[in-house]
């Protein structure tokens, strides 16, 4: 998180479970930055095929 309250993220992740990343700066309300509904079971194994490059 850099000063001014932004929070970037940058990665991959299996195709399942289902993910998401969230900030909350001080008493602020909590906001999603990224959400991710799951596709299937096999999407858990073989590479991170799901890019994530978010920012707010």
């Amino acid at each position: 998180m850099n000063s001014n309250g932004t929070v970037s993220v940058t990665g991959k992740h299996d195709g399942f479970p289902c993910h998401e990343i969230w900030k909350k700066v001080d008493s602020n309300v909590p906001k999603a930055l990224y959400t991710f509904q799951k596709t299937n079971l096999s999407a858990l194994f073989g590479d991170m095929e799901r890019s994530v490059n978010v920012s707010g």
